[in-house]
């Protein structure tokens, strides 16, 4: 008897394609839609502290988004990548490792998060 006949079906492989992706995309359609809102928020919070502050966020807003995106892209796709190579290893115990320390290494992109950190004991000596 082989492997393959043993093992159930995975549900992304035997479910209708559409309802795959959009429970797929679900998630990142929301913190897109969450970022959106914030960087609304934003704009419109120093458009009334005056043109000078506006014109002021102008200049680093193209800083900031890098910054957002490298952090967002570049950990997630890294974290999600050890992540699966863990788990499609059959090395659940890894895999659940890697979960705290993501949170790690996304909270060390952003400088407010510094003092959580070092109150962590991070980074380690």
């Amino acid at each position: 008897m082989s492997m393959a006949a043993t093992l159930p079906a995975s549900p992304l492989l035997v479910a209708p394609i559409g309802n795959s992706i959009l429970r797929l995309a679900a998630p990142t359609m929301a913190v897109m839609i969450a970022q959106s809102g914030v960087s609304i928020a934003e704009t419109a919070i120093i458009g009334r502290l005056g043109t000078e502050a506006l014109a002021g966020f102008a200049m680093v807003f193209p800083l900031v988004m890098l910054m957002t995106m490298m952090a967002a892209g570049g950990i997630g796709g890294g974290i999600a990548a050890a992540v699966a190579r863990a788990l499609g290893g059959g090395r659940r115990e890894q895999a659940a490792a890697l979960v705290p320390q993501s949170g790690t290494a996304a909270r060390s992109e952003h400088p407010s998060a510094w003092p959580e950190l070092r109150d962590r004991g991070w980074p380690p000596a």
